[in-house]
């Protein structure tokens, strides 16, 4: 696996206006919460204890606008099209997903997740 050479960009993108934030109207709420309490993930840690609490509401239609229709399918006879399509099966190496958590226990301890 190698590093990719950086992205160029030719120019910045124009910034973009943040939305007004939604006013949502609850209508009900439900919340529940749980105690857990979880066997150590290696000797010599305590147990893992604590609270969950999940909350979900039913909300009146805020009236947001319908999205964009999807945009049209390509031929799928065009050479252009097939040619991409071909380069991009040949030059593709493969995705890996990698997922790394840490939790540190009294500043002693360290559980790494990989």
């Amino acid at each position: 696996m190698e590093i990719p050479a950086p992205a160029v960009e030719e120019a910045a993108a124009a910034p973009r206006e943040k939305p007004a934030p939604i006013q949502f109207n609850v209508l009900e709420s439900r919340t529940v919460r749980r105690d857990v309490k979880e066997a150590p993930p290696m000797t010599g840690l305590p147990p893992v204890e604590g609270n969950i609490t999940v909350t979900v509401q039913l909300v009146e239609n805020p009236g947001l606008p319908d999205p964009p229709p999807p945009l049209p399918a390509l031929p799928p006879n065009d050479p252009a099209v097939l040619g991409r399509m071909r380069d991009a099966r040949n030059d593709y190496r493969g995705t890996d997903l990698v997922f790394i958590s840490a939790s540190v226990y009294n500043e002693s301890k360290t559980l790494l997740r990989i």
